[in-house]
């Protein structure tokens, strides 16, 4: 039987391989210098001091939780189908 070969975007490969949430070495110095930006058309990880010099082209902020780096869905589903995707709920309980 011929499996057909799947084609995947350079980002992906890059989103799930890049260092996220370790301080930027462009500005070590700065505030909020954390990587939580992945740039899809260079293919690496920015802080948010970086993002005017990737300003035209296509970003996906990554968010922390629980100890793994996630993505939204709405933002994936803008770059490709995530028809096959489960999605996972999370409730906030504020308790006064």
């Amino acid at each position: 039987m011929h499996q057909q070969a799947m084609w995947k975007p350079a980002w992906l490969e890059a989103l799930s391989t890049e260092k996220f949430f370790v301080a930027c070495s462009f500005h070590e110095h700065a505030k909020k210098n954390e990587k939580n930006i992945c740039c899809l058309d260079c293919c690496t990880s920015i802080c948010p001091h970086c993002v005017s010099t990737h300003r035209v082209h296509r970003l996906l902020q990554v968010r922390r939780y629980v100890y793994h780096d996630v993505v939204r869905l709405e933002d994936l589903e803008k770059l490709i189908d995530c028809s096959g995707v489960q999605v996972i709920c999370i409730v906030y309980t504020v308790c006064v």
